[in-house]
């Protein structure tokens, strides 16, 4: 606390000691993503504060107990509602072209130290996803299909006079084409008067957004398209992960330009929140975790380095991910999975999805089970005494000196 203020550290909002900000007391919320509502929500019905529905919309009433809560990011939008979910608990978008053959030639000129650029070649085939999706949503099922519309446009090249052409001729107008400008910069750098003018343009702008997540992620052709951008989360990291790009590429292109536009477009919050109404990635350098920080001191591990890019993260080996040191030596008793892995591994913060054979869910069982084994080898060369031979069950194995960082 410095000058009589208090600073709460990127945190789980349920974990935060938000009771000790008083009603009344100014409080700055650093962000307009996925934090933001939990917080919002948390500091206003969470102090016994309710909505009511009108003839125009949910009208909040206060209990009293709320902060003055001022709000800010640098692209100073909430992140886009998502659409309200069509497709049931297993259902996703089947990839159209990062199929497991443009995988596997992607990371196998990784291996041979010729890394894709995201930018050049990973990237078109995303928007190219992205943008199939929304125009046969504008086309209807029906008329696509029997136009052939997916099979010409995804043989067009990305962003090309091909693609326009084959636009022009089913139809879409001028006012219904995809723009990635429009959608990431939807205030067109238009400059407001005022800040009343600022707050009536959001205003219209967050109930067009809720609107359109209304129509869901099926049927809503916007929604349904940035739908994909979440389906597609783990292909994309079976490319990018473990120096599947160079360093520029993942330090210019996915660590400071998609990673925060696929926040914003495709980790939003669910449409009630919306109708409710200098980035500091994670990084081992300035950990405030003690053990990391410890660790880190004492050479025990070390930042992950892409051609001297340091992404932020813990260096950990391919599966089971053992912890690398200084030196560049793995240790056969500490393993590191999530966050903290970040750089290594994308978008580890992301939750996993039923259904879907999640690389978060699989890199956790490839530490566990690199766990195990260690401990049965260790078994096996008499480093712990077996259980006694009248006990008749499994061995119990002492796991207290495996390390797992999580």
């Amino acid at each position: 606390m410095q000058q009589g203020l208090r600073h709460f550290p990127p945190a789980n909002p349920a974990d935060v000691d938000l009771p000790s900000i008083a009603p009344g007391e100014a409080a700055l919320l650093r962000g307009l993503g996925l934090n933001f509502f939990d917080y919002m929500s948390l500091l206003t019905t969470g102090r016994g504060g309710h909505f009511t529905r009108t003839t125009n919309g949910l009208v909040y009433h206060r209990s009293g107990r709320e902060p003055h809560m001022y709000a800010s990011s640098r692209r100073g939008i909430p992140y886009q509602a998502r659409g309200d979910n069509e497709k049931g608990p297993f259902e996703r978008h089947l990839p159209l072209l990062l199929t497991d053959e443009v995988i596997h030639n992607f990371r196998k000129r990784a291996n041979t130290r010729d890394a894709p650029n995201f930018m050049t070649e990973v990237w078109p085939l995303v928007s190219k996803e992205v943008q199939t999706v929304y125009y046969e949503g504008v086309l209807g099922q029906a008329r696509s299909e029997k136009l052939n519309f997916q099979a010409k446009f995804l043989a067009t090249p990305h962003n090309s006079p091909q693609e326009t052409q084959l636009l022009n001729e089913v139809g879409i107008p001028d006012t219904q084409r995809w723009s990635w400008d429009r959608i990431l910069q939807p205030h067109g750098g238009r400059t407001f008067a005022s800040a009343t003018e600022w707050r009536d343009w959001m205003i219209n702008y967050l109930h067009e957004g809720a609107a359109q997540a209304k129509l869901g992620n099926l049927n809503g052709p916007l929604k349904a398209a940035l739908d994909v951008m979440r389906d597609l989360r783990n292909e994309l990291r079976l490319i990018v992960d473990h120096g599947g790009l160079s360093g520029v590429s993942r330090r210019e292109h996915l660590d400071s330009w998609y990673t925060p536009i696929n926040a914003f477009l495709s980790i939003g919050p669910p449409r009630l929140r919306i109708d409710r109404n200098s980035r500091h990635w994670p990084n081992l350098r300035n950990t405030g975790d003690e053990l990391l920080a410890y660790l880190l001191k004492t050479g025990q591990c070390r930042p992950h380095t892409i051609n001297g890019y340091e992404t932020g993260g813990l260096d950990v080996t391919l599966g089971p991910f053992r912890l690398i040191d200084s030196q560049g030596h793995a240790h056969a008793r500490r393993f590191a999975v999530g966050v903290p892995t970040e750089g290594v591994h994308w978008v580890t913060f992301a939750g996993a999805r039923p259904g879907v054979n999640s690389v978060t869910l699989s890199d956790t069982v490839a530490a566990a089970r690199g766990v195990l084994h260690t401990a049965m080898t260790e078994i096996e060369r008499g480093y712990y005494i077996a259980a006694m031979e009248e006990v008749k069950t499994f061995p119990m194995v002492e796991v207290e000196a495996l390390s797992v960082v999580v």
